[in-house]
């Protein structure tokens, strides 16, 4: 049933319907030539009853509830009178398959003996008043199509404004402190977090996406902190302690 729920989306987006109710679907079938005619399947006023009668549908309309009538001179969607505004909006929205499904315009008279017409105005239904979900689906695709627009066009708009360019990121402060040099990186040097109280060697897991600041082991020693002992070990710094004596 790919095909009609292709057909319900092509007919919310052609008549801009964001809401399902009666009076959205009787303007969309009146964009499409139709009226709509309420009738009464007991007593119908003179002008009712004529119009039913020139037709040919007096009898018919004593048998149903709602039908869609067409001929080279008429489009009329009839609807009992009397009905719910949920009994309303579900046959309207049937009589409208039928209508946008295309069965109108390869018949002339009333459009019901077909079944497999029938099913489709059912589905088209369903589709209709279940398309909350699917709007839902569709409404976050462009919401998120929208904000990522938005999030370009402000940063096209602070370049543009700055002239913000790739060498201002020279200026920007380094994510760490006292980075050493390439020449000056050793096996001397060693980092710590912000809030860490034990200094780590700068290839040690426990600060790799941190935050560091870098010294020596005597420096963070004077300040209180200890080795970590993963990555560095009680026997490691006692040996370079040694050898610095």
């Amino acid at each position: 049933m790919n095909k009609v729920k292709n057909l319900t989306y092509g007919f919310l987006k052609q008549f801009r319907i964001s809401d399902i109710n009666t009076e959205n679907i009787m303007a969309a079938m009146s964009q499409q030539g139709y009226t709509v005619v309420e009738y009464s399947r007991i007593s119908n006023s003179a002008d009712v009853e004529q119009l039913l009668s020139a037709l040919g549908l007096t009898q018919f309309s004593k048998t149903t509830y709602a039908f869609t009538y067409a001929d080279g001179n008429n489009r009329i969607v009839f609807i009992s009178e009397g009905l719910s505004h949920e009994e309303q909006l579900v046959l309207l929205t049937h009589e409208e398959g039928h209508i946008f499904c295309g069965h109108m315009a390869s018949m002339s008279g009333i459009c019901g003996e077909d079944i497999l017409n029938e099913h489709e105005a059912n589905t088209f239904a369903h589709y209709l008043l279940n398309n909350n979900i699917f709007r839902s689906l569709k409404l976050s695709i462009i919401l998120n199509k929208i904000r990522a627009v938005w999030i370009l066009t402000i940063i096209l708009t602070f370049i543009a404004v700055t002239g913000f360019t790739t060498a201002h990121f020279a200026s920007i402060p380094a994510f760490t402190k006292n980075v050493p040099t390439q020449s000056k990186f050793s096996d001397n040097i060693y980092c710590i977090t912000p809030s860490g109280n034990k200094y780590h060697k700068p290839t040690c897991p426990y600060v790799i996406g941190h935050a560091l600041t870098y010294g020596t082991a005597a420096e963070f020693k004077a300040e209180g902190k200890t080795p970590c002992k993963i990555c560095i070990g009680s026997s490691e710094i006692k040996n370079k302690d040694d050898k610095a004596k």
